[in-house]
């Protein structure tokens, strides 16, 4: 059941990501739900380890790679600051800013995880 709900959440994420880029037809949202997607292997592994701080460490990954994700897409779509439309090299931000959703999601991991793991300590 929760394996269900966590698929479910990813393909939420992922569908909003493919609307908010204004593409009709998008290969690219392959890479950029990427840091998404990855997510899903870090998540199984905890949850049929049944290992908590696992769990913390992918849902802080998932967190910060998706949220960094999803707010970069809202400033492509709402055209924050010119995002869109101020340059002609604008759209490389679908290109670049995937690894730098993973990036924050690797770096929030071991936050996630350390959470976790005190968590699991307490009586």
């Amino acid at each position: 059941m929760q394996k269900k709900r966590i698929f479910l959440i990813l393909l939420t994420i992922t569908l909003a990501l493919y609307i908010l880029s204004g593409v009709v037809f998008n290969p690219m949202i392959i890479w950029t739900a990427g840091p998404v997607f990855l997510s899903y292997p870090l998540l199984n592994h905890g949850l049929s380890k049944g290992s908590k701080p696992n769990c913390y460490g992918a849902y802080a990954y998932l967190l910060g790679s998706s949220g960094f994700s999803l707010a970069y897409h809202l400033a492509w779509f709402f055209d924050w600051g010119g995002t869109k439309t101020g340059g002609s090299t604008s759209a490389l931000i679908f290109a670049v800013f995937p690894v730098y959703a993973v990036f924050i999601g690797s770096l929030l991991w071991p936050i996630g995880y350390a959470v976790g793991y005190v968590s699991a300590r307490k009586p």
